[in-house]
């Protein structure tokens, strides 16, 4: 019962916490930079496209992993 209940109460703070209005101070009024800028060519940071092939190395361990961690388990409830 104390499980259905903390999940309900959790479930109307999510409901009603995306419901409300972001209450935001009001932003100052700036002045624009005026500074010289250096004209340099600038190359774009490399992005994670490299991470793509460790993310699913790391699937693809935490899939079989978890297949035998179930096997294990399944073959010790049939003995």
């Amino acid at each position: 019962m104390k499980k259905k209940l903390a999940m309900i109460m959790c479930t109307l703070i999510l409901t009603f916490g995306t419901a409300l209005n972001a209450s935001a101070a009001v932003s100052p009024t700036g002045e624009p930079d005026t500074t010289p800028v250096e004209e340099k060519t600038d190359t774009a940071p490399k992005t994670g496209e490299g991470n793509l092939f460790l993310y699913g190395a790391a699937a693809v361990l935490i899939l079989s992993g978890t297949a035998v961690i179930a096997k294990k388990r399944l073959d010790d409830q049939n003995l």
